[in-house]
């Protein structure tokens, strides 16, 4: 066992996911800790090609053009995030509703490449064994209320598995880590406004994900949030950061607590999550 004064510590950034993604490992072994953080981004990579909604060959894009013709088969990732999303879509009463990608759309928030809109809402989308995805009537569907948060948690399984001490992966603010004791992490509330602690603080809570409105509101990443129920702009000046033990879990529910603000206490209990909010 290396002392933590002998470990390597290898930093990467790159674009992906529509953000930068920066994934940090330590390792007594400079080339072990290399090759898993490049094994990481290939991970994320690999969930980009996967539920990418901007890409017309993601497999996402294929379900979405197809999956109301016939039982689309999809890989495992892809219907892990789905059968979480259906998860999520019943306990918030269609609050997290992925099946929103033609209103974004509407909204110029998402490319229109696909034939038909969509009529329909999660409770359309049916997961079959074998891997399959059928949609009862067309639908368009957006995974980006909730794959980055799947894709970083990919990234720190893969860091894991190569035995590192430490391991950071931060995907435009969504993220999670381990091995560290005191990470020094900062939450942008708004456009040159930022707050650093104190977080509430839970040792099996390592992941980070923050939704922000009033950084919407001025046209930056990911500039509009939708009401499942409504189909609807949320409109606030709140910034929401859920702290949960995976940053899947995290990055769904800043969605839903956005929305239900106070009503949401149940479902954080139910995921063991813990959510605070700014009001700016």
């Amino acid at each position: 066992m290396s002392s933590y004064s002998n470990l390597i510590n290898v930093s990467r950034c790159r674009p992906l996911l529509g953000t930068f993604v920066e994934i940090k490992g330590s390792h007594a072994d400079e080339t072990r800790a290399c090759e898993a953080v490049q094994a990481a981004f290939d991970a994320v990579s690999r969930v980009e090609r996967e539920m990418s909604f901007h890409a017309p060959d993601s497999e996402l894009s294929l379900l979405n053009a197809y999956g109301h013709l016939a039982p689309i088969h999809v890989s495992h990732n892809l219907y892990s995030v789905l059968k979480f999303s259906q998860n999520l879509f019943k306990v918030s009463g269609g609050v997290f509703d992925v099946s929103i990608g033609s209103e974004l759309v509407d909204y110029g928030e998402l490319p229109q490449h696909l034939p038909h809109r969509g009529t329909g809402t999660g409770q359309d989308i049916t997961l079959l064994e074998g891997g399959r995805v059928h949609y009862h009537v067309p639908l368009v569907v957006d995974l980006g209320g909730i794959a980055k948060g799947f894709a970083v948690d990919q990234a720190i399984e893969v860091l894991e598995g190569f035995g590192l001490n430490s391991g950071l992966v931060n995907a435009g603010g969504d993220l999670r880590y381990f091995g560290y004791k005191d990470p020094d992490i900062w939450v942008r509330l708004a456009p040159h406004q930022y707050h650093q602690g104190p977080l509430p603080y839970d040792p099996k809570k390592k992941a980070l994900a923050t939704s922000n409105l009033s950084q919407k509101r001025e046209g930056l990443a990911g500039c509009l949030h939708l009401d499942g129920l409504s189909r609807k702009p949320v409109s606030d000046t709140l910034s929401v950061s859920v702290l949960s033990e995976t940053c899947m879990v995290a990055d769904a529910l800043t969605k839903i607590v956005t929305v239900l603000q106070d009503g949401s206490h149940s479902i954080l209990k139910q995921f063991n999550a813990i959510a605070f909010m700014t009001r700016l």
